[in-house]
């Protein structure tokens, strides 16, 4: 049977898992960090007290960024500005929409650059 408290994860509350979060990304165990990652999104969304923590936000899309996976990186940014509640909007809510808007513009230059590759190759 499941923990009854939400901000468990594997265990342990949510806020507990940044170093073994780091120490993966470190370790390029960027799948298994992922993993965690959003386990850890959906219990800081769930967390009923104070504000949702954006960093397993922010970090999970740095691991997407840096393997130019936008639509991912897109989708884990947005999922933190919907779930924010208004009154709770801050600078790291505008640091992860600006993040969110420049993810778009790369995913944007990527598919003309592999439009452009296709032509080219015919």
């Amino acid at each position: 049977m499941g923990h009854p408290d939400a901000r468990v994860v594997r265990g342990q509350l949510y806020c507990d898992w940044p170093d073994t979060i780091r120490q993966m990304k470190r370790d390029h165990q960027y799948g298994e960090a992922l993993s965690l990652l959003a386990e850890c999104q959906d219990a800081a969304i769930s967390d009923p007290v104070g504000g949702i923590a954006p960093w397993y936000f922010e970090q999970a899309a740095i691991i997407y960024r840096s393997e130019k996976c936008y639509d991912e990186e897109i989708a884990c940014l947005g999922k933190y500005l919907e779930a924010c509640p208004p009154d709770r909007r801050n600078h790291h809510y505008d640091a992860l929409n600006t993040r969110r808007l420049k993810a778009q513009q790369l995913k944007s230059e990527s598919r003309r650059r592999q439009q452009a590759e296709r032509r080219t190759a015919k």
